[in-house]
């Protein structure tokens, strides 16, 4: 009998346009830094990539940038301090859900045990009415949240309001990121109807291969402390070559 793949939330089977975007880009030595025809070349698969994600989910291309993936995307966006709008913010706690993956309870910059969990109902969906008293609370003490909830459960398929959840927390001053990587090529997503200021996505969830995801804000202009240093790439917000094929075959799956 014929094995039929059904875990798509741990990591999709490859689209085929996928795989042949890999191919080609593996090609030819591909530096997206360097200024010869190799180097420009790089760029421009690059560039789309970021073009076909922007499309997908209804974001601006400069708004985008990649990243090796959805824990090293959690691990860049969960920051206390960072530029939106070109404002700088200062966050003083965070704010999870009770069930988000372990790469967001790590904590980011926050660090592991920086955290306040709001509590979901039996149906595993937030519960909006205790998340709205716990940021009322600090705001009334002059302390901004940062609020974290997934998008779509890994294990379950719960859907979240983020609607619901990122009007709350804008009404309280707070910044809004959702790990939207179990939703993002599976139902519709636009950034702007989500509310997020913040999200994070993955190629190998959307039938990309793995070894690739994005950072995504709502906002231009925004600037998150890197976590590596030293390259310069993607206009410093995350530093190191970036991994072309595997970009590549991110926005040929979008």
């Amino acid at each position: 009998m014929a094995r039929v793949y059904l875990d798509y939330n741990a990591t999709s089977v490859p689209r085929v346009s996928a795989k042949e975007a890999v191919a080609a880009a593996m090609m030819a030595p591909a530096n997206a830094s360097s200024v010869h025809t190799e180097g420009r070349a790089a760029r421009a698969i690059v560039e789309d990539a970021r073009h076909q994600l922007a499309v997908l989910i209804g974001a601006e291309p400069e708004c985008i940038f990649f990243t090796s993936g959805a824990t090293e995307s959690n691990a860049t966006a969960l920051s206390p301090q960072l530029e939106l709008a070109g404002e700088k913010v200062r966050c003083d706690v965070l704010v999870l859900s009770g069930v988000e993956h372990p790469s967001v309870r790590a904590g980011g910059s926050f660090g592991e045990d920086a955290a306040i969990y709001i509590p979901v109902d039996r149906n595993g969906v937030v519960d909006v009415g205790a998340l709205e008293g716990v940021l009322q609370g600090h705001r009334a003490q002059k302390r901004r949240a940062f609020v974290s909830v997934m998008a779509a459960n890994n294990e379950t398929g719960v859907l979240q309001p983020l609607r619901r959840i990122a009007d709350v927390v804008h009404e309280n001053d707070g910044v809004f990121h959702t790990d939207a990587v179990q939703v993002v090529g599976k139902i519709p997503f636009d950034l702007r109807e989500s509310g997020a200021d913040l999200v994070s996505i993955t190629s190998h969830k959307l039938g990309g291969p793995q070894g690739a995801g994005a950072v995504v804000s709502a906002h231009r202009d925004t600037r998150l402390p890197a976590i590596m240093r030293g390259g310069g790439q993607e206009r410093g917000r995350r530093q190191g070559t970036e991994s072309v094929a595997a970009i590549a075959g991110f926005g040929a799956a979008a």
